[in-house]
């Protein structure tokens, strides 16, 4: 799927947080600014913190229901990824392994609930694995 937001049918604002414990030198993550974006066959959600330059994106696909995802596996109906511009090499972290635990998603209302966890062993030279955990998606509406 082509993730290119210019091409989303809609770009909305969305209401609500995203939080989580990251284990990088920035510390924690805690999103100031959400944007709610429709394809035709997915919706995307980008969290951006302006501590760090950093992002908290979702992939939900436009079928999927309540339940778990396997966020390294299941890559047709959920993705998840961490990015941050800091230091010399700004990262894209995508999970090896973890879950997103999807309760609510409402799309027509901008309205999603979830929690998530997951490791990045895809790493900058250097680094230790990154670990995401008690990350919590709680978009509550425009």
């Amino acid at each position: 799927m082509d993730n290119d937001r210019s091409r989303a049918l809609k770009s909305q604002p969305a209401d609500g947080l995203v939080t989580a414990n990251i284990n990088d030198p920035i510390g924690n993550f805690t999103s100031e600014d959400i944007q709610f974006h429709r394809f035709p066959e997915a919706i995307f959600i980008d969290a951006k913190s302006n501590q760090g330059q950093r992002l908290m994106s979702f992939q939900l696909a436009n079928d999927i229901q309540p339940g778990t995802y396997d966020v390294a596996q299941e890559k047709g109906k959920v993705q998840v990824y961490y990015y941050h511009a800091l230091g010399p090499t700004p990262w894209t972290y995508q999970p090896s392994s973890g879950e997103l635990h999807l309760t609510v998603i409402d799309p027509e209302h901008r309205h999603v609930t979830a929690t998530f966890s997951f490791t990045s062993l895809r790493v900058p030279e250097g680094e230790e694995p990154l670990e995401v955990t008690q990350g919590e998606l709680n978009l509550t509406g425009a």
